[in-house]
């Protein structure tokens, strides 16, 4: 098993960080930290989202059904 991470657009990585007020980080390091959980299985994430409230929520989940 490989850990390979699709590559996000920056198009869609800045409408995140535009239509949230929470954090939205895509460093490595950031990625690396919410790979893994209780667990043995580790794959990073190609961005992580912190909402702030329900709408942040809202708005995350409604940007993630377009992408798919």
């Amino acid at each position: 098993m490989t850990n390979e991470v699709s590559v996000l657009d920056d198009s869609i990585i800045s409408r995140f960080r535009s239509e949230i007020r929470g954090e939205v980080h895509d460093s490595q390091l950031k990625r690396a930290e919410y790979s893994s959980d209780a667990s043995n299985y580790r794959l990073v994430p190609s961005l992580v989202v912190v909402p702030v409230d329900t709408d942040d929520l809202l708005t995350v989940l409604s940007i993630a059904r377009e992408m798919c």
